[in-house]
């Protein structure tokens, strides 16, 4: 089973999030409401998979992206924004980002990068 964390500051994509991948029997997941609530998180619990909004108060998702990654190596991030450039894109990535969503995207974008998440641990 993933342990997946879910930080988000907009209700609305964070519960479109979370209703996507509850359908999900292997994921148990976990939310927070912006990127401070996502490092409590991640000191609390261990997690196999981060999907972080790139903007939003307090951390923003690069900062969660980071200590995500010092906490756990292995951890996969995928960084979503509705506000897409090359430039966060190649940061987000060169940060060790596994993937980068732009927002709005439909539910099977979503579906095929948690597939390809599962796919990287079944090595």
């Amino acid at each position: 089973m993933l342990k997946v964390l879910i930080a988000d500051d907009e209700p609305l994509m964070r519960n479109f999030i979370y209703t996507t991948l509850q359908k999900n029997k292997n994921l148990e997941l976990k939310l927070a409401e912006n990127g401070q609530g996502a490092f409590y998180l991640l000191h609390k619990y261990h997690f196999d998979l981060v999907l972080t909004d790139l903007k939003m108060p307090h951390k923003n998702g690069l900062e969660v992206l980071k200590e995500a990654k010092k906490i756990n190596p292995q951890t996969l991030v995928i960084i979503m924004t509705a506000f897409a450039s090359v430039e966060n894109a190649v940061e987000a990535m060169s940060q060790g980002a596994f993937n980068y969503l732009i927002k709005p995207f439909p539910p099977e974008s979503l579906e095929a990068i948690i597939q390809k998440a599962k796919e990287h641990f079944a090595l």
